[in-house]
């Protein structure tokens, strides 16, 4: 009876197990300027319009990114999202160094109110483009 209880147990437990997460499907993409160069830096964000779920992943230097909402890289849960891509950037040069963080990104990406960026997530691994304007008088810089 006690061997049977510990496999009930160990099964009640193994089903139990993240069943209260909504599930989570792939995302990656790139974050580019219309002029096909990489934004470098920053984060970027799918907000669920459907659950209470927000998926972050950081911006590489190649403009790549991949998404999570409960563990890195673990996806965002499928349907419609609002997006955003928030930069943080020094200035160009600090205590003499030089940063290289790329073009900055216009700020209006950085608000789901004004960021204008949706995405559709399928339950199926999904690839993005991102597509963002450079700041006033801030062309991309490779």
């Amino acid at each position: 009876m006690g061997a049977l209880r510990v496999v009930l147990l160990s099964a009640l437990i193994a089903a139990g197990c993240s069943s209260d997460r909504t599930p989570t499907h792939k995302v990656r993409g790139v974050v580019m300027f219309p002029d096909r160069q990489p934004v470098k830096t920053g984060v970027i964000e799918f907000q669920s319009v459907n659950h209470p779920l927000t998926a972050r992943g950081k911006i590489q230097r190649d403009g790549s990114f991949e998404l999570g909402t409960y563990e890195q890289a673990d996806g965002a849960v499928a349907g419609k999202h609002r997006a955003i891509v928030v930069q943080v950037l020094a200035a160009d040069s600090i205590a003499g160094v030089k940063h290289d963080h790329g073009g900055a990104v216009d700020r209006k990406f950085a608000d789901y109110g004004t960021s204008k960026l949706e995405y559709t997530v399928e339950p199926r691994e999904n690839q993005f483009t991102v597509i963002v304007t450079p700041a006033e008088g801030n062309a991309s810089r490779q």
